[in-house]
């Protein structure tokens, strides 16, 4: 699957192209951080692109599985199995039955042949392996251990490529219950296992069987005493240790147990061995004898079974158009991230001027026409047009830094009325000091000025006739410098948030003809800006 086209992937595209649009937002208060955000996005763009291309180049895997009827060859092991099962096969030790064929296999080597032969002449038949066990097969039970343990030795040098999956089987009369079609027929705990089916060992193949017969107690008094037999022969193999010696044998790295099946089988052995024994000493009672020794029954194997096939396809060649989208993307990148650099470096720029106008202001030092002139002239500088063609408003940034700029040099023309909402007045002659009654005036007024936390305010100071036009206009200024400076000492406001002026003698409300009314005129008056 190609990368580009998984939902995850497009929606970090995405994501980052918000962020990187949304650094172009924030006024430019880095000169790095539009170009920064941009950088990110292509370096993103740029890994996802060769990671696609990197996975347009490998071969795509597909898995199918589903089930198929494949045909099964069993293999007969174990120390009795050409006691008990060679008189049903035939010369060559092959026995057909119901459509499936069994061989028996005595010795490694036999086994090791017939699985080449099998894998070389018909590799889609499915190989399985029978363990039977006669529970009245030897006199005792050290016996029965003593073949278990010679089997295992005598198999030790099996090494076989792949695990051959294999079913143990408990042959013994449990019930007098025989299938009417077929009396010879065993009733077995539960079908055959496949050869898929996940490898287990003989204490947890035990307790899947014995639950398959308590699943079936309902159905008659036969399956409830089925039950119980296999119950009592599960304490049997683990009194007399032979199940030990089973845990031990399918430790074999060739062999995989993958289930137990319990065979209620026949009307009995032709004669008492150590299960019968063990039944007599514990539950004092005897299996009963059959007349004549018969071959016993096999399972069917299943024929249906899950198959998993596997596909490579190699996908086709990353077109040129493809690379072309790739080179048109990174120039386009590109060609962002120099423009909104170049946009930062104006701002930034900008920026600094007012600082320095502000910090001018503050200081009320011979440098503020200076530094208005010099204001004014890199403002001509900025240009916010190069962007408007791609119509993205993400760039009103700079508009709104030309706003601001165009502000700070011409406040005037931004006051949202032509009077004045506070007055602070009769200031003393040529003196900028601020007296009890204008710090008390003045925090009658701090509450107005910060109810409106993002409003920026005028304030513009006057002075009376007296003296030249020069010193009239310094001293307005110190006048207007002294309210804002006793305002933000007093306040959360920031010092950016005014604006000052020195009008001098402009703009007089009294004619100046006398002391008293000369005094209105030296005073200082509060704007808002838009």
């Amino acid at each position: 699957m190609s990368f580009l086209k998984k939902s995850g992937h497009i929606a970090l595209l995405w994501s980052l192209s918000g962020v990187a649009m949304l650094a172009c937002l924030i006024n430019f208060s880095h000169r790095y951080v539009p170009a920064f955000a941009w950088v990110a996005l292509l370096a993103a763009a740029l890994l996802v692109l060769r990671y696609n291309h990197s996975m347009r180049s490998k071969p795509v895997i597909t898995r199918v599985t589903k089930d198929e009827i494949r045909e099964s060859v069993v293999f007969i092991l174990g120390p009795w199995a050409k006691t008990w099962f060679s008189g049903a096969l035939d010369n060559d030790g092959i026995r057909l039955e119901k459509g499936r064929a069994w061989f028996l296999a005595s010795s490694p080597g036999e086994l090791t042949r017939h699985l080449e032969r099998l894998k070389a002449n018909h590799p889609e038949v499915i190989p399985l392996g029978f363990f039977p066990l006669m529970p009245d097969g030897h006199a005792t039970s050290e016996l029965m251990n003593t073949q278990l343990v010679m089997w295992k030795n005598t198999f030790a040098a099996l090494n076989l490529a792949e695990p051959l999956p294999c079913t143990f089987a408990l042959y013994t009369q449990m019930t007098a219950e025989r299938p009417a079609r077929d009396p010879g027929a065993a009733i077995w705990s539960s079908v055959f296992p496949a050869a898929n089916t996940g490898q287990c060992d003989i204490k947890q193949g035990l307790a899947s069987a014995l639950g398959a017969l308590a699943a079936q107690r309902d159905s008659n008094h036969h399956a409830v005493r089925r039950h119980a037999m296999g119950c009592t022969l599960r304490e049997w193999l683990n009194e007399t240790a032979i199940q030990s010696s089973l845990d031990a044998l399918f430790t074999h790295p060739s062999l995989r147990l993958n289930g137990v099946l319990l065979a209620d089988y026949g009307t009995g052995f032709v004669r008492h061995g150590a299960w019968s024994a063990w039944c007599e000493k514990t539950l004092a009672l005897l299996p009963g004898l059959t007349a004549s020794l018969t071959t016993p029954p096999l399972p069917v194997p299943q024929s249906v079974y899950q198959t998993t096939h596997i596909t490579h396809t190699t996908p086709p060649r990353v077109s040129k158009g493809y690379k072309a989208m790739v080179v048109a993307f990174t120039a386009a990148a590109l060609a962002l991230i120099f423009i909104c650099y170049l946009q930062a470096e104006r701002a930034l720029s900008l920026r600094h001027q007012m600082q320095r106008l502000v910090i001018a202001e503050a200081l009320n030092d011979g440098n503020q026409t200076q530094l208005a002139n010099a204001l004014e002239q890199h403002q001509a500088l900025v240009d916010c047009l190069p962007v408007k063609p791609f119509g993205w408003t993400a760039f009103a940034g700079c508009e709104k830094l030309k706003h601001d700029v165009a502000v700070r040099l011409h406040p005037e023309s931004f006051t949202d009325s032509d009077a004045p909402f506070s007055v602070v007045g009769q200031f003393a002659s040529s003196s900028a000091a601020l007296s009890s009654e204008h710090e008390e005036r003045l925090k009658a007024l701090l509450p107005q000025l910060l109810a409106n936390g993002a409003a920026h305010y005028l304030i513009v100071g006057y002075s009376d006739n007296t003296g030249s036009a020069e010193q009239n206009r310094l001293l307005s200024t110190q006048r207007a410098v002294a309210v804002r400076n006793w305002l933000v000492q007093h306040s959360a406001l920031l010092p950016e948030r005014f604006v000052l002026r020195g009008a001098g003698t402009r703009n007089p409300i009294s004619d100046n003809t006398n002391k008293a009314e000369r005094a209105k005129n030296r005073r200082v008056e509060f704007y808002t800006l838009q």
